[in-house]
């Protein structure tokens, strides 16, 4: 009997002694910014605070791919940590205010003496301000490095322009004033990706012939060089999609000058227009010395240049896809060095009910892919796959 009693004494003792430490263990946890989580090996949240709360159960933040790295979801997250795998990887998500926000993610096996067998710890930092600052400080330095040309260059010419006057001014003339569009293109682009990180990047959509929108294009790019021919070809089936024509236009020219700069050497670029059951497909394939395998996994990414010095911000791939995406559709790129680029464009055809000839309508509006298993595959790593007409 005294036994008994001595180990109940004991034993009140031990839970009162849990209930200091679990209570101090919440309130630790409860000060942190950082959402943590411990769970079990089943899947099981067996601890968390308020930060992980808000932020995956009452904001509802849901992972997004980030550009060079592969896709995650919260799913993913908590069955490495359940598994008691070490990591530590980035995403992205929007919150419900529609804010762009960055995280880092950092997954431990939990240690015996937590009691709870197998399962992790998850710990996801809010990294959105460094994210900014890293971003803002790259921004400003290629900034400094790319506008500086144009300016320079523009500000000599309205100098001999203002000294020469007479027969040279037409010529000075000209040449300002395409330095003065090169920079206004720039610009745009910057304008551009704040909108496409903000998620307003806006796509006005009609009933948009592809053939002729494609057809002029070529036209335009073909006019810019003596040293490449493009050649176009076309199934001879009319192509509509519902989409917005200049944003369109934007990217066939996109990936055109891209081939143009980046594959110098290539004496033809190929241009492919063809319908694939309910898809509109754009090839633009060059024979060039392909894409290092450095900058492969970054190729969409922003910012991101195949040939540092080609005076571009390496924006128009990631505005590119940024486009193609707002359509509903996919924008991807085969290539092996050496052996030239294939991009491939992949757009819904236009739903003769939802979109009209001549009246607009927002990017809800696009044609609905179906689900027939014909839309567009996946994103997926950098491969070679030629077309069989290539």
């Amino acid at each position: 009997s005294l036994e008994l009693q001595n180990m109940t004494v004991s034993l009140e003792e031990q839970r009162q002694l849990a209930e200091v430490e679990s209570s101090r263990l919440s309130t630790v946890l409860e000060s942190l910014k950082d959402a943590v989580a411990v769970i079990d090996a089943g899947g099981t949240t067996v601890i968390s605070n308020s930060s992980y709360r808000r932020l995956f159960e009452e904001e509802g933040v849901t992972p997004e791919p980030t550009a060079g790295e592969a896709p995650v979801s919260m799913d993913d997250l908590r069955s490495r940590v359940a598994r008691g795998e070490t990591f530590l990887l980035h995403f992205r998500a929007t919150d419900a205010a529609g804010q762009r926000r960055w995280f880092e993610a950092l997954g431990e096996p939990v240690s015996p003496e937590m009691g709870i067998g197998e399962g992790g710890i998850l710990v996801v930092h809010d990294t959105t301000d460094l994210s900014l600052r890293r971003l803002q400080g790259d921004f400003m330095a290629m900034v400094a490095h790319e506008l500086r040309t144009p300016l320079t260059a523009l500000r000599g010419y309205l100098q001999m322009l203002n000294r020469d006057g007479g027969e040279a001014a037409g010529r000075l003339g000209s040449l300002a004033a395409g330095q003065a569009e090169r920079l206004s293109g720039l610009v745009d682009e910057l304008f551009d990706v704040t909108r496409a990180d903000a998620g307003r990047l806006d796509v006005q959509l009609r009933r948009v012939d592809l053939d002729t929108l494609v057809t002029n294009a070529v036209a335009i790019a073909q006019s810019l060089t003596d040293r490449q021919a493009i050649r176009l070809e076309r199934d001879g089936r009319g192509t509509i999609v519902a989409g917005d024509p200049a944003r369109l236009e934007q990217v066939v020219l996109n990936l055109l000058t891209n081939a143009m700069i980046h594959a110098a050497e290539s004496e033809e670029i190929v241009v492919r227009l063809r319908k694939l059951r309910r898809w509109a497909e754009i090839e633009v394939e060059d024979r060039g010395p392909g894409i290092p395998e450095a900058v492969r996994n970054q190729l969409f990414s922003r910012f991101q240049q195949g040939r540092p010095g080609n005076g571009g911000l390496g924006l128009g791939l990631f505005l590119s896809r940024q486009i193609v995406e707002a359509h509903g559709g996919t924008l991807e790129a085969d290539s092996e060095a050496g052996d030239g680029a294939t991009f491939t464009v992949r757009l819904p055809l236009a739903a003769r009910k939802t979109v009209s000839d001549e009246g607009a309508a927002s990017r809800d509006g696009a044609a609905d892919p179906g689900s027939d298993g014909t839309g567009p595959k996946p994103r997926r790593a950098l491969s070679r796959r030629r077309s069989s007409s290539g």
